[in-house]
């Protein structure tokens, strides 16, 4: 799998991918679930600044709606480690 340096996961190649058109071919735009990955990935690795960038330009794009999305799928995602 690949993974850059100081990133512990996918969650950053995920988060881009279902966030912007570039893999629209294969992949639909879900705007929600890419940030919800991205910020996992930014919580993760907070010192790599092009996956902070990746989180913000994502978090720029988003509607309020797929914001709040967002933050309801790492809600769940974070309860799920937890349970």
């Amino acid at each position: 799998m690949w993974r850059p340096s100081g990133a512990r996961d996918g969650s950053n190649k995920l988060g881009w991918a279902k966030s912007t058109n570039g893999c629209a071919e294969w992949m639909p735009r879900q705007a929600a679930r890419g940030l919800m990955y991205l910020t996992i990935a930014r919580d993760s690795a907070p010192q790599e600044k092009w996956v902070v960038d990746l989180h913000a330009a994502a978090f720029q794009q988003a509607t309020d709606g797929e914001r709040a999305l967002a933050l309801a799928y790492l809600e769940a995602w974070l309860k799920g480690r937890r349970d």
